[in-house]
């Protein structure tokens, strides 16, 4: 359970192997982190009957970070909560939304993708 809890049920998945972020754990020690993470959502949401889950994982400062130590937030959410984890989408920056900007993105990351 977090010590601090955004709502009633609010959880954190942790490894017991020290990675500072995702980004520097190999790929099965997150898949079996994401396995323990689906089995404590369908806890939450069995037992507390929550509006929806977040699930939150930050990496770095500037993702929210605060804990050196990479940890999965398993969040109930409830109608009028007040969290602000979610984005407007109506406020949305029109020159990243451009196409050919979002193409030109989704092109070098599928080549970083393919060279491993």
């Amino acid at each position: 359970m977090d010590i601090h809890p955004a709502n009633d049920g609010h959880c954190l998945v942790i490894p017991k192997a020290h990675f500072e972020t995702l980004l520097d754990m190999p790929p099965d020690a997150f898949a079996a982190v994401a396995r323990v993470v689906t089995k404590v959502a369908r806890a939450v949401s069995d037992v507390l009957h929550p509006g929806g889950i977040s699930l939150v994982q930050a990496n770095g400062a500037l993702a929210g970070q605060t804990v050196p130590h990479v940890h999965v937030h398993v969040l109930p959410r409830r109608a009028g909560d007040g969290l602000l984890l979610n984005w407007d989408r109506e406020r949305t920056d029109q020159s990243k939304a451009d196409s050919g900007r979002i193409a030109e993105i989704a092109a070098r990351l599928r080549s970083r993708l393919r060279s491993g």
